[in-house]
């Protein structure tokens, strides 16, 4: 974000909170609402960065990998999966959020209802990003069996490669799954919250 969409933002927020205020309420539930507004505006594109770099970085490694083994048949079976499954994941991914990174000046409801969107947006994608892990996890075990397999004699003379690769391989499946769950678990402790600062200010 840019400087000049930080004064875009500041001044939007600033909006928000007399609108708040005029409600009624408390200065502490705007202010709680006005941190939330730019809570939300920031993780969206943070979150955005994120998926594009590893998609970036992952795709970066099937290349190198196939470079590396001269165009292998097993490695290359592989690394196409994970490419096809990398471009899935990232259309999706924007897909689902189009509309949803730029913040809304048109006032309390209008923001109220984009947070909601947003949340209810998170909770499906970490949903859908779960389910499609394990997907991939079950395709890639048949492939990776295959790939031992094709390369054999090499496994057995360096067995330490098999042990590293596939070690670090399941390590990062099982901690993004984990972290899966327990981002889901924040985003749905964040949805209640924000619930009970709208009831707060009474916004629909």
């Amino acid at each position: 974000m840019n400087h000049g969409e930080d004064k875009n933002e500041d001044r939007e927020l600033e909006a928000w909170r007399g609108q708040w205020q005029a409600l009624g309420n408390t200065e502490d539930r705007a202010e709680m609402l006005v941190a939330r507004a730019a809570r939300d505006g920031r993780r969206m594109h943070r979150d955005a960065v994120v998926q594009v770099l590893g998609v970036v970085v992952s795709s970066a490694i099937c290349s190198w990998l196939v470079v590396r083994t001269g165009g292998a048949a097993p490695v290359v079976a592989v690394t196409a999966i994970i490419l096809l499954f990398n471009g899935a994941w990232l259309a999706h991914y924007l897909t689902l959020r189009a509309g949803l990174f730029a913040s809304s000046g048109e006032g309390v409801d209008v923001f109220v209802a984009l947070t909601r969107k947003r949340l209810a947006t998170e909770l499906q994608w970490m949903g859908f990003a779960r389910r499609w892990t394990f997907v991939l996890c079950a395709v890639l075990v048949p492939a990776l069996v295959w790939l031992v397999l094709a390369r054999w004699e090499r496994y057995v003379q360096e067995p330490w490669r098999a042990v590293v690769g596939f070690g670090v391989a399941a390590a990062i499946n099982v901690s993004v799954l984990l972290w899966m769950g327990h981002k889901a678990r924040k985003l749905r402790a964040e949805q209640d919250r924000f619930e009970q600062h709208v009831a707060g200010i009474g916004a629909s």
